[in-house]
């Protein structure tokens, strides 16, 4: 399980400052809920952003505050060329002290390549998303005979993964297409965002697995598991949502 942090000023607990001190306190409380059920933390850049440079303060000490044995997941979408992604590269990995990074595989492998020279780094790529127009490019077809988009960055991020430190975005909303992605790409972990408020079903995501090869994954869920409740509780219901959904993960997929 993967629990997003994506903090915003106006879901903050009544009793906390809506600022970025309310949002410090929030975020640590809630990683400290909810590690024990966690294997990785997904803060994503856009809802540290709006706190300006304190925002990215905050963003570079979640890893001090996650423990050791938990990724953290940069969801910063980022892709652009070469020499660009390096220098993102850098600032996610070295100053914002990221586990991996999701990217934008649209630029093309050299976008790519900056990020996956280290194999204790790694990059979950956009692959099939779960927002309601990502038809419109991700499943059209290049040209007769050959696969939609989607199943063509799976096959390339397949190749591109000979370290072992590359992963593909497929959202909990398009579970019809997580098997085929997975069998495009046997050895590539699937982050799966999309559990909870984005109306993501686990069962239906389960469903899929079974038709699958058993390759590494993480089923993330945010505003459900840190928005649990509104008022002085929220630690404990954090934890408590944390459990239950990785107690059902575990139930679905291994029992």
């Amino acid at each position: 399980m993967c629990v997003g942090l994506d903090v915003s000023p106006e879901h903050l607990p009544a009793e906390l400052p809506r600022d970025i001190n309310g949002a410090h306190t929030f975020i640590q409380n809630i990683i400290e809920a909810t590690h024990q059920f966690a294997v990785a933390f997904k803060p994503n850049l856009a809802f540290y952003l709006q706190f300006g440079s304190e925002g990215l303060n905050l963003l570079s000490s979640i890893r001090q505050m996650v423990p050791s044995e938990c990724l953290v997941i940069g969801d910063a979408k980022w892709g652009d060329i070469g020499n660009t992604s390096e220098v993102y590269a850098r600032a996610g990995f070295d100053l914002l002290g990221f586990d991996a990074i999701t990217l934008s595989p649209y630029p093309g492998t050299d976008a790519i390549m900056p990020f996956i020279g280290d194999p204790q780094k790694g990059v979950f790529v956009l692959c099939k998303t779960s927002n309601a127009s990502a038809h419109e490019f991700q499943g059209k077809n290049a040209g007769p005979g050959l696969d939609p988009v989607f199943l063509q960055v799976a096959h390339r991020m397949e190749k591109l993964n000979t370290k072992d430190n590359c992963g593909l975005v497929v959202g909990a909303t398009q579970h019809s297409g997580l098997a085929t992605v997975r069998k495009a790409a046997p050895t590539t972990s699937t982050l799966i965002p999309g559990i909870g408020a984005q109306k993501g079903n686990l069962q239906d995501v389960v469903s899929s697995l079974s038709k699958s090869p058993n390759t590494g994954l993480l089923i993330n869920s945010s505003r459900s598991i840190i928005y649990a409740t509104g008022d002085g509780s929220y630690q404990q219901n954090s934890k408590h949502m944390a459990q239950e959904l990785s107690e059902n993960i575990a139930e679905k997929l291994y029992y």
